[in-house]
């Protein structure tokens, strides 16, 4: 199902971003797009994006990156799957890029059929993200192993929410539940989901703003 699907690739240096787009294309991309490039973008061909970042990008141009994704305001952009792309991954390595925000992170090398399988993973099936005013995306804590932190978690105000992708038809807010003091302070939302030829979302909480730069010059 890649082919029906684009990456955006991220990373510092140009030679960095040529070797994620070579590893992209091998898993199957229908358009591969880098920051580096100039020329007219086909994005709007492609109902779902992924985001492939490469892990040299400096901690502060992750947190950058993931916030600016997740306030696009564009046919589901925000709900986009983020990966990093990384050697030899760590425990800690994979925390740390999980806690910022991103969908999964993956360790290189991988044969193309097993790339392809994983970044598959993404589509076709149902996701749970969750937001609050100042995050949007999956669970950060979920490689997490300190139950009082999950507790706490647990009961501070939040939406869950489920959605899917899909290489034909775009990204769909299946469900949103309000969680933790917030349930009990909101009556729930009991608008039906979007049809499945719908790409918009309920209306979020989470704020907006300008479609970010770096997404219109790919």
């Amino acid at each position: 199902m890649l082919e029906f699907c684009r990456a955006i690739v991220i990373a510092p240096t140009q030679f960095d971003s040529h070797a994620i787009a070579d590893l992209a294309m091998e898993a199957g991309f229908g358009d591969v797009a880098s920051i580096f490039e100039d020329g007219e973008s086909n994005g709007l061909r492609y109902p779902v994006s992924f985001f492939l970042v490469h892990h040299r990008l400096n901690d502060a141009d992750c947190e950058d990156i993931i916030d600016a994704v997740r306030h696009i305001d564009r046919k589901g952009l925000c709900y986009s799957p983020m990966v990093v792309l990384m050697p030899e991954t760590s425990g800690e390595s994979v925390r740390k890029f999980v806690r910022m925000g991103f969908d999964d992170v993956i360790s290189l090398p991988q044969s193309q059929v097993q790339l392809t399988a994983r970044l598959g993973m993404q589509l076709d099936r149902d996701i749970v993200y969750f937001e609050t005013g100042e995050y949007l995306g999956p669970d950060r804590r979920r490689m997490d192993v300190d139950s009082a932190l999950q507790r706490r978690s647990a009961i501070s105000p939040h939406t869950r929410l489920v959605i899917r992708r899909d290489a034909d038809y775009g990204t769909r807010v299946i469900s949103r539940q309000p969680r933790g003091r917030q349930a009990f302070q909101t009556a729930p939302d009991l608008r039906p989901a979007p049809s499945l030829g719908s790409v918009s979302a309920t209306p979020r909480t989470f704020g907006r703003r300008q479609e970010p730069a770096f997404y219109k010059s790919v």
